[in-house]
């Protein structure tokens, strides 16, 4: 009996041992389980949304992605956290995003912006660009949007006449003991095809231009590019030869086409050139005491009268809808909000380039009136190798190949 009594007393004492660690473990469980959801709960109401950048400079990419973390981090409430992705601008765009997709993609206006967006399913919302001036809306295809503007300009000390031949002239007088008057920084080849779309634009206007672009549409080699008719008497080799008869003439160097942007820069900032052809962009690179005494313009054309493309690449907005865990609803809330005009004047202020938006400030008079240059043009444009969908080997290529044939005065260099 005291055996029984015994027993029965252990069996009570252990029972009660193994009910209250099964408490234990059972309340560790539920404890552990609450915050897994917790934090599951916690990482669905946080968006992460991958913005993606594709041969935007890096100064714009800057100015964008600082714009999102400090004035979209919200989403209906809801908190939205940005990935950013940096494709190689040097590399094939498709193949990067196949293996590192994107929910918002900011690229340059091209080939990209206008294959990669043709086959998406968003619908474009044109009430968003309808503070755009028309030459800018023009630019959104009904497809994408356009967020900035750069421009390229003519940067003088002095009045720069209003066409062409006056311009040639002008530049002439300014020669002062053979130091020549017109700079640029042609080792750059995104300065160079500027450089040359302008001055095709500016000789034989928009059909003229046109003309090149389709050709270069057709994978033709150089030596075929050179026979582009331009206009009726006129091909692509009289643009090239224009710039070998300036050089014959005095008013620019040989040097100019081994000139990359900080060699122009550090000459600018010496006051040596008297006229430098460059984009806003690298403009904004000067500093402020060495403007002083430049003013900026547009780039003169043979007939004041007729209707300008003014080379004036834009970065376009594309939200995507391929990727179905991401909310495509979240870009494209990010996109609308960066088109609404206060936001699009803190982005022209921080970047200092144009903003697609009559009403947005800008960050100067510079900035201003190079709007209002593209509101009164036509049309606006890329360079001919992006216009024509060119490969970034082939633009290479084409950018080589005219700054040989002008270093040699003419040569083709097979």
């Amino acid at each position: 009996m005291f055996f029984k009594n015994f027993l029965f007393r252990v069996i009570i004492v252990n029972m009660k041992s193994i009910t209250k660690k099964n408490t234990i473990i059972l309340s560790t469980f539920f404890s552990i389980l609450i915050l897994i959801s917790f934090v599951i709960i916690t990482l669905i109401n946080i968006k992460l949304t991958c913005v993606g950048f594709y041969q935007v400079s890096s100064e714009n990419q800057r100015a964008i992605v600082s714009f999102l973390q400090k004035n979209l981090a919200q989403d209906n409430g809801k908190p939205v956290k940005f990935g950013i992705i940096t494709y190689n601008e040097k590399e094939d765009f498709f193949t990067q995003y196949e293996q590192n997709p994107c929910d918002l993609l900011f690229t340059k206006d091209g080939e990209v912006s206008r294959t990669f967006a043709k086959s998406q399913k968003l619908k474009f919302n044109p009430t968003l660009i309808e503070t755009m001036p028309s030459t800018m809306k023009k630019t959104s295809k009904n497809i994408y949007y356009p967020i900035i503007f750069d421009h390229f300009e003519v940067l003088s000390k002095t009045k720069i006449p209003n066409t062409l031949d006056s311009f040639v002239e002008h530049a002439k007088s300014l020669i002062v003991n053979n130091q020549k008057s017109v700079f640029f920084a042609g080792n750059e080849d995104e300065t160079l095809l500027q450089l040359i779309t302008a001055l095709t634009e500016a000789k034989y206007g928009y059909e003229g231009l046109n003309s090149v672009i389709k050709v270069l549409k057709q994978n033709c080699d150089f030596a075929c590019l050179l026979d582009a008719r331009v206009a009726e008497n006129a091909t692509f080799r009289d643009v090239l030869q224009e710039l070998i008869n300036w050089k014959k003439s005095g008013i620019l160097y040989d040097e100019n086409y081994n000139m990359k942007e900080s060699d122009l820069l550090a000459m600018i900032e010496y006051g040596l050139p008297e006229i430098v052809f460059l984009p806003l962009s690298t403009h904004r690179k000067i500093p402020s005491r060495s403007l002083e005494t430049y003013t900026s313009t547009v780039f003169p054309a043979t007939n004041v009268f007729s209707k300008r493309c003014l080379v004036a690449p834009a970065v376009v907005g594309i939200p995507i809808t391929e990727r179905k865990f991401f909310s495509s609803k979240t870009a494209t809330n990010i996109l609308q909000s960066i088109l609404e005009s206060e936001n699009m004047s803190q982005l022209a202020l921080s970047s200092k380039l144009i903003p697609a938006s009559l009403s947005a400030r800008t960050a100067d008079i510079q900035a201003s009136d190079a709007r209002l240059w593209i509101a009164s043009a036509s049309l606006t444009t890329n360079h001919i190798a992006t216009e024509s969908f060119l490969s970034v080997s082939k633009t290479y290529f084409l950018a080589e190949s005219i700054r040989t044939y002008l270093k040699t005065n003419g040569i083709v260099i097979e």
